[in-house]
């Protein structure tokens, strides 16, 4: 709790306890004064009364005496009037069960003892000292009462408005002689946080004030001393910092150097092992064994096979290591998408038996890119969809000018690909985990060159698929 709020809050103990004593007085006067008035109207109604009917007694008007009591029973302060004799017998009430009855009712005493809200007081009848009975009045006291409660609200009222004035002026009182001491305080601990700008205000020549001027010197000596250690520091700081950034890129470029290779090794390595197994193996059946010349034809043209495979696969390595570094080699040319795409087939139908149709406008589709690459680019995703597509299947190949582009469309009947994957085909290395067993499964490198080379020739390349309806590669090519 800061000083302003101690202050406030002794001072508002004080005068709470000022007020309430106050206020108990106040309330203690107006309850003395309000029963003192109230005493003196029910006395002067009673004996105004007590003497009016006293006159009818005498006179013997006991018509009058009870017109006298009606009139007066029907004023707001009185409950009722009987007339009462030396008997203590009622021969007059306003209530008119009492009559002729013993008096039930007694004099209240103390008006400050009455609980109830009727306060009964008697008035003797005398004449030249003969007593001729008294009268008996019940007074209300609920005016008196609602009286009292106002004034009790109102002293209230006046006491809580007049804390809260007093609490306003302490509070801004407060602020104006503690300010400049809080003033201090936050400068003294920015000064204590390294912040030397801070600065004291002075407003007066007392001691405060002399206070706030050693202050101030002294933040300016300290921010003297800092700024110059500050300048050597940052210029260590500087130094040390080139060279740990320079360490740091130097170490992150070893490390991605070391992954990249890490990572392609094995890769390759794998890749590798397949197709120089088979070829290790049969070598060295044939060269143990003394085999029939059929088994020797057979053997060899697996060697074949697999050395052409193995070929492929360090070609498709090449080729995804010259796009990653940015240095494939294109050679552009003008020539027909239509002859491009033909040939492609072409060789793709020699190497494997698929059903592939054809649709391009009559125009020529003519683009200005490097032949053999596009003729990769149809070939790797031909061979992709071929794995896919199910015997009696085809593959469906559409060319068409779209704006300033020419758009290749590549689609299979193949199961299509689960919309997780679909972001997953281009990366390297990537196969599809569903539908296609590994006997049939490439080297993961066909996809990703492709899009590589697409990109080369800043086109644009995407599937499309859905499953159980096949998939479709699209690929764009400026025409320029």
């Amino acid at each position: 709790m800061n000083y302003r709020l101690k202050l406030l809050l002794s001072v508002s103990i004080i005068s709470v306890l000022m007020l309430s004593i106050l206020t108990l007085n106040r309330i203690s006067l107006l309850k003395d004064i309000l029963y003192e008035r109230t005493i003196s109207r029910l006395n002067t109604m009673g004996t105004l009364l007590s003497e009016e009917i006293l006159d009818d007694l005498l006179d013997k008007k006991y018509n009058g005496v009870q017109k006298s009591i009606v009139l007066a029973s029907e004023q707001p302060l009185i409950n009722f009037v009987s007339v009462v004799d030396n008997g203590d017998t009622i021969i007059f009430s306003s209530r008119k069960l009492l009559a002729n009855k013993k008096n039930p009712y007694k004099d209240s005493g103390d008006i400050e003892k009455v609980k109830g809200n009727e306060y009964i007081k008697s008035f003797p009848l005398e004449h030249k000292k003969a007593e001729y009975g008294y009268i008996q009045i019940g007074f209300s006291l609920i005016e008196m009462k609602n009286d009292f409660n106002r004034m009790l609200h109102w002293s209230l009222g006046l006491s809580g408005l007049a804390l809260i004035m007093i609490l306003f002026v302490a509070w801004i009182v407060s602020g104006k002689l503690l300010s400049p001491l809080v003033e201090m305080k936050e400068v003294s601990n920015k000064i204590a946080r390294g912040d030397f700008s801070s600065k004291v205000k002075v407003n007066s020549k007392d001691v405060i004030g002399e206070l706030g001027i050693s202050l101030n010197d002294m933040a300016e000596h300290l921010n003297d001393l800092t700024e110059n250690l500050n300048i050597k520091t940052k210029n260590a700081t500087d130094k040390l910092q080139e060279k740990t950034t320079q360490l740091e890129e130097s170490n992150r470029k070893l490390m991605e150097l070391d992954r990249v290779k890490t990572e392609f090794v094995s890769i390759v390595s794998h890749e590798l092992k397949t197709p120089l197994t088979g070829i290790l193996g049969f070598t060295n059946t044939l060269l143990t064994l003394n085999l029939p010349q059929n088994k020797i034809e057979e053997y060899v043209g697996i060697i074949d096979s697999e050395g052409k495979r193995l070929y492929s696969l360090i070609e498709e390595f090449l080729d995804i290591s010259k796009i990653e570094l940015r240095k494939l080699n294109l050679q552009f040319a003008k020539t027909s998408v239509q002859e491009i795409i033909r040939e492609t087939v072409d060789t793709f139908k020699m190497m494997k038996n698929v059903k592939i149709e054809l649709s391009f406008p009559e125009n020529i589709l003519q683009l200005k890119v490097d032949k053999d690459r596009i003729k990769q680019v149809v070939l790797n995703i031909l061979d992709n969809a071929s794995r896919y597509t199910p015997t009696e299947g085809k593959i469906t190949i559409i060319g068409k000018y779209t704006g300033d582009s020419v758009m290749i469309s590549i689609k299979d009947e193949g199961p299509g690909i689960k919309e997780e994957e679909l972001n997953n085909v281009f990366d390297k290395f990537y196969r599809c985990k569903d539908n296609i067993n590994s006997e049939n499964s490439g080297s993961g490198l066909g996809l990703s060159i492709a899009k590589g080379m697409i990109e080369a020739h800043k086109g644009k390349i995407w599937v499309e698929s859905e499953l159980g309806k096949g998939s479709e590669f699209i690929f764009t090519l400026p025409k320029g």
